[in-house]
């Protein structure tokens, strides 16, 4: 394992602060979460990690450890960006699923239908086998062809068109046979979002979640600037046993980042990334129907027994289901939504020396932290925390929004409130008395309200149940 000078590391005892955000978060559980953040990196022995946790109250914990930089030393802040790779994934994915819901495409259209001939890429793919990589289609990331390419000229601007069109090699299996993790699959859902929509994906991405969700650190150089604070990626050599900083290299590979795209070139903050995989993995951007597609999984070859949806991974931890992506390019990530709980967990790692396999346990002991907090809680009804999860369509809304929810016992009194973000109440109105079982509810909002982000609430004989935040366009 490479070590620092002890000068550094003196000088590293005395500098390094230990920055936590945790509005609304109890006490005893941020300083939970920050112990075992501290514990899993000095365990790993990675020189950062960064880590966000949002709650079913929107409430949100982040915290950092470590460094990002040497020279000059520079301790990192749950503010530091780091590239998030394949949770990228997640990201193209639901763009593709809400592209499904308006009607504009079809889960099993084939790519013909959308794409012109590319070599080696059967026509009659559907864009359902790409999203679940049941494709056959060789990695085209993995051709030595294509690494020497963008080694060569670090500077040139790559398409999605180009990357697939050049470095294909034959499939491995028919069309819908197997499974196989496949970075072309997700190019050439690029390639559709753009056929499809007429606009770049990377607009796509924006328009559609970045701008309504405000997640400002989703960037994607050369396309976007670099985040302001990046935590610098350090690449380990084996052949002298240490490891070095690899920013400025790294920072200006633009062959690089351009062709990974929408496989997995953009860079997030910790917290961004909790926000996102709850959103979209609760189901705030998409129908009930279409998300019971993207989590209907199958077998894959990952470890734990993992499964893979469409664009999802699928794993347990301490007996939860999760979902959501890991991602590894040099910066490893890893991100779990657990709908039984309804929090977002993430981990970021700026060491390549650590995949996002590695990071696993991670999010395993910080869930293990929120179990024993919840165990000591008396106060919370079991099922308005645990088992009342609204699930809101369309959101982005326009001027109503559709709330599905599942009572497991009557109400009398319903009622529902609708808040902007800085907490003054535009709209509230009464429900009426529910029966037990399913609800299906349609909810007025303001025609002439701005665009940007609001909160829906709704109160269930008193008891009030978690704010789901809204987007209007």
């Amino acid at each position: 394992m490479y070590k620092l000078p002890l000068a550094i590391c003196m000088l590293l005892l005395s500098v390094w602060h230990i920055p936590v955000h945790g509005q609304g978060v109890p006490p005893e559980l941020a300083a939970a979460f920050q112990q075992t953040l501290q514990n899993q990196r000095n365990s790993l022995g990675v020189k950062s990690l960064s880590a966000a946790v949002q709650f079913n109250n929107d409430s949100i914990w982040n915290g950092a450890y470590g460094i990002s930089s040497t020279f000059p030393l520079d301790s990192v802040t749950p503010d530091y960006a780091y590239a998030i790779g394949s949770i990228t994934k997640t990201i193209t994915a639901a763009c593709i699923l809400q592209l499904a819901d308006e009607g504009l495409l079809h889960l099993d259209d084939s790519v013909s239908k959308w794409l012109p001939p590319f070599p080696y890429v059967n026509p009659n793919i559907t864009i359902r086998q790409l999203l679940r990589h049941q494709s056959g289609l060789y990695d085209v990331i993995t051709n030595p062809a294509w690494d020497a390419a963008v080694k060569a000229d670090l500077d040139s601007i790559w398409s999605l068109s180009n990357l697939v069109q050049n470095y294909m090699n034959p499939p491995l299996f028919q069309p819908g046979t197997s499974w196989s993790y496949s970075n072309t699959n997700y190019a050439l859902l690029g390639l559709i979002i753009e056929a499809v929509t007429g606009e770049s994906y990377r607009t796509e991405f924006t328009n559609r979640f970045f701008e309504p969700l405000q997640l400002p650190s989703l960037l994607l150089p050369p396309f976007d600037p670099n985040p302001a604070d990046i935590a610098h990626l350090w690449v380990y050599n084996p052949a002298n046993n240490s490891s070095s900083d690899a920013h400025g290299f790294y920072s200006q590979w633009h062959s690089f980042r351009s062709s990974a795209g929408p496989i997995g070139g953009y860079y997030g903050t910790a917290i961004d990334i909790a926000v996102w995989n709850r959103a979209f993995l609760r189901g705030d951007l998409h129908s009930v129907d279409i998300m019971n597609e993207a989590k209907t999984t199958v077998a894959s070859t990952m470890p734990n027994n993992g499964r893979y949806g469409l664009g999802i991974m699928e794993r347990k931890f301490w007996g939860l289901t999760g979902y959501g992506h890991g991602g590894d390019i040099g910066y490893s990530g890893i991100t779990y939504y657990f709908p039984a709980k309804d929090i977002s967990i993430t981990v970021l790692n700026n060491d390549a020396k650590k995949n996002s396999w590695a990071l696993a346990p991670v999010i395993q002991a910080l869930l293990k932290n929120y179990l024993d907090y919840e165990a000591s809680v008396s106060t919370v009804t079991p099922w308005a925390f645990t088992e009342l999860n609204p699930q809101v369509y369309p959101n982005p809304f326009t001027d109503e929004v559709s709330v599905s929810l599942y009572l497991p016992t009557g109400v009398q009194d319903a009622r529902y409130q609708i808040t902007d973000a800085l907490g003054k109440t535009l709209s509230n109105g009464q429900l009426g008395s529910l029966g037990s079982g399913d609800q299906n509810l349609s909810i007025p909002a303001g025609t002439t309200w701005p665009s940007g982000v609001y909160f829906l609430s709704l109160q269930l004989d008193g008891t009030g149940t978690r704010a789901v935040r809204l987007a209007k366009m």
